[in-house]
């Protein structure tokens, strides 16, 4: 956990990404550092009164992807010699007002750009052999087949 005296304000910065679940904000301090948050109308919506009984019912709650991620991340690590080269490093978890947020280093391209999403360079056009060689690495790693 990162150390703070207050949530970090977010309810009223603009996220800087956004998927159909997560927001991504920008850590403040720390421009190498970004932290993901879930979507509020997300969180109440599928895992509030109502979600199903079984999403409303879950030990980890809409955090569940949280969990996963970081799962995946020790996973990788332990399988890698204590490091993963092909993951972004988990810096931690912070108290937000939107939430826990996940912070974890901001991937940039060699312009020190925020690095696009495999959606993004599809959608752009920019999906090549190279995007796709990047992401079969990942794929086929040892530890990803071996995800509880």
């Amino acid at each position: 956990m990162i150390f703070q005296e207050a949530p970090l304000a977010l309810k009223d910065a603009t996220p800087i990404a956004m998927g159909g679940i997560r927001l991504v904000y920008p850590f403040p301090g720390n421009p190498d550092w970004l932290i993901k948050v879930m979507k509020p109308e997300v969180a109440s919506g599928r895992y509030g009164e109502s979600g199903t009984w079984f999403r409303r019912n879950r030990r980890y709650g809409h955090y569940i992807l949280f969990m996963r991620e970081i799962r995946g991340y020790v996973a990788a690590c332990a399988s890698h010699g204590g490091s993963a080269p092909f993951v972004h490093k988990i810096t931690g978890l912070v108290d937000t007002d939107l939430g826990l947020g996940l912070v974890m280093e901001a991937a940039r391209d060699a312009e020190g750009n925020l690095a696009p999403t495999a959606a993004k360079l599809i959608f752009e056009g920019r999906y090549d052999d190279r995007a796709a060689a990047a992401l079969k690495v990942v794929s086929t790693s040892k530890w990803s087949n071996n995800m509880p």
